[in-house]
């Protein structure tokens, strides 16, 4: 205590002798004389942990780092020196009101640190007072001798923010004219690009359709030419029935009944009566010309398609369409017209009825409204959409008008083959089908349906492969391409035509995978056969005999739907095939399915009871006309 009372006499006498080095010891040694103290005070008096039992004078104990960083644990003790720190113009009272807090021993050491305190705080002002004392009448000696130095830094700096500032402009100049530079060149590109992609295209076209005369005999060039110039695909869009006019629709009408009614075969002079077991194909056509053309060519050069008979199914009558048709010469051929169409009833059942709930309708609302339909959606709350419910409207007709209808199929006991507008045929396609149709009477006789084609995205003819062929239950999304039954298996679906025009499902396929599934027996008899039963067993060639060449359809929209890249990629693999055709036997194998198939909801689409009594009617009346 003694050592600080020195100390502290030594800066007061430095202070009043006006000494600035001595003040400025003194003033160190007496905070050094007080730092000890306090960790003196600290080692010997610590505070105590706070406890809400004990009386409100305990504090928490402090460590020498918590005064700098206050923390919960000794927050009491912190706030009480932060106390002191800031009340050096507090008066007595309120100083030994804090100081009572402490314990009794340490009062006088604390009553030090605070004088002390006070001591340095006022010493240290004013040695800074001083200071600025001493060095202000120095100041502008001070500020001339450093004037031209600092005139010539601010020079220095002006110049090269000068320089900077030129080269940032120069810069951004430079990135505008390149900008625009970049931007000219890109604009005179896609111009470029556009009129040489135009050209090319229009070359491309041109190039792909010499590919395609190159590949047919010059013979058949006939059937893809037009039959006027520009009216073929064009005219067909006139053909809408939108377009229509009331009288030209009954001219129609009039025109698809007398067809039906008279039964015509063309070339059957030339060709002579049908064989009871010759096969017959049909053929779905719609509107999509180009395809059709091709699959004519297609028809025209295989192997024995003399002794067959054509029937051209329309749901659309066109004169081009019929024209096309009816200059066929190498076979027999015969049209018929769907006559329920959306062509022959526009603005009426079965087409688009202007009283027919919208698609999207809930059935509340459509209830509200009143529509014809409201009470009936499909399984998925959508209403009808003619152009869906055609589909599977025509095919179960032409079935039943091939089979039942026709006086040239009455006694027809052969393959029936179906096909569709956008289909290719290969040279042997009618040489495989009756080799499967022999196969199957000795090998297979549970096999009740033979699919020409599948939906592969690479061929392989190559070795062996060509004559194999697949025993499996038949699957709508793979054996629905070339399929063909005869009038055995026919007269099975149709005891099943309730269930076929009750599903709610417009694919017609789907369809005849439900009715096999639920309705038909399963297929008996000896030979190779699936570990699965099912009403319809397919005998799948695995080497395709007719292929799928249309870019668009129900399901497939594109912006070029007269795309002859797939017609000619078939062409070309046909051409490299050529070797491992007309196979003399066929392999069968059997596939391996573990267990039936999992029966499943319809697509929908086919909710309306009105298309359901269509479709049974068509079964029980063939004569049936719509109003």
């Amino acid at each position: 205590m003694l050592v600080l009372l020195r100390d502290l006499v030594s800066f007061v006498s430095s202070l009043a002798s006006h000494r600035r080095y001595g003040t400025v010891v003194a003033a160190t040694n007496l905070a050094a004389r007080l730092v000890c103290i306090d960790l003196v005070n600290l080692a010997l008096f610590p505070c105590q942990d706070p406890d809400p039992r004990a009386s409100s004078r305990s504090i928490a104990p402090c460590s020498p780092s918590d005064r700098d960083t206050p923390n919960r644990r000794c927050s009491s003790c912190y706030r009480s020196e932060r106390r002191v720190a800031s009340s050096s113009s507090s008066s007595s009272s309120s100083r030994f009101t804090f100081v009572s807090q402490f314990p009794r021993s340490v009062h006088f050491l604390a009553l030090c640190r605070f004088n002390a305190s006070v001591f340095i705080a006022a010493s240290v002002k004013t040695t800074i007072v001083q200071v600025f004392t001493y060095i202000s009448p120095k100041w502008r000696t001070i500020r001339r001798a450093f004037s031209p130095i600092r005139e010539r830094s601010c020079r220095n700096v002006r110049m090269r923010g000068a320089a900077f500032l030129g080269t940032i402009r120069t810069v951004r100049g430079t990135f505008l004219r390149t900008l625009v530079f970049v931007f000219l060149a890109t604009f005179l590109w896609l111009q470029i690009h556009v009129i040489s992609l135009t050209g090319r295209n229009s070359a491309g076209q041109a190039s792909s359709n010499e590919t395609l005369f190159s590949l047919v005999p010059q013979e058949l060039h006939r059937f893809l030419k037009d039959r006027r110039n520009g009216s073929s695909t064009s005219a067909l869009g006139n053909a809408s029935a939108e377009t229509l006019t009331d009288f030209e629709i009954a001219e129609i009408r009039r025109n698809i009944e007398r067809a039906n009614a008279e039964q015509r075969v063309y070339n059957e002079e030339s060709f002579g009566p049908l064989a009871t077991d010759a096969p017959v194909i049909v053929i779905q056509v719609h509107t999509r010309l180009t395809y059709l053309r091709h699959l004519i060519v297609s028809l025209a050069q295989a192997k024995g398609i003399e002794q067959t008979l054509l029937v051209f199914s329309h749901d659309v009558w066109h004169p081009d369409i019929n024209y096309l048709v009816q200059s066929v010469d190498f076979c027999r051929v015969m049209q018929i017209f769907y006559p329920h169409s959306i062509q022959s009833h526009p603005r009426s059942f079965p087409g688009e009825d202007p009283n027919d709930c919208p698609r999207n309708i809930r059935k509340e609302q459509a209830l509200a409204l009143g529509c014809v339909n409201a009470k009936h959606p499909d399984l998925y709350g959508h209403y009808r959409e003619a152009k869906f419910t055609q589909t599977k409207h025509h095919w179960w007709w032409k079935a039943n008008r091939v089979f039942d209808q026709l006086a040239i199929t009455r006694n027809h006991t052969g393959m029936v083959l179906f096909l569709e507008e956008d289909h290719y045929v290969a040279e042997d396609f009618i040489h495989v089908l009756r080799l499967m149709e022999r196969t199957c009477k000795h090998s297979c006789e549970r096999c009740n349906v033979l699919s020409l084609g599948t939906y592969l995205k690479t061929y392989n003819y190559f070795a062996d492969f060509s004559r194999k062929a697949e025993v499996i239950p038949w699957i709508s999304s793979k054996h629905n391409m070339g399929m063909a039954f005869n009038r055995v298996t026919w007269n099975k679906l149709r005891k099943c035509a309730s269930q076929f025009c009750s599903y709610d499902d417009y694919n017609w396929d789907w369809s005849l995978q439900h009715i096999a599934q639920t309705c038909m027996p399963p297929s008996k008899g000896a030979g190779i056969a699936p570990r699965t039963e099912s009403g319809l067993i397919t005998m799948m060639m695995r080497a395709p005999r007719v292929f799928h060449i249309g870019e668009c359809g129900v399901h497939h929209k594109k912006t070029n739907c007269e795309s002859t890249t797939v017609i000619a990629k078939v062409q070309n693999v046909l051409q490299a095939a050529r070797n491992h055709l007309f196979p003399t036997q066929l392999t069968l194998t059997v596939a391996g399915t573990a267990k039936k198939t999992k029966l499943r909801k319809g697509n929908g689409g086919w909710g309306d009871t009105r298309d359901h009594r269509l479709c049974w009617n068509i079964t029980v009346y063939p004569d049936l006309l719509l109003p």
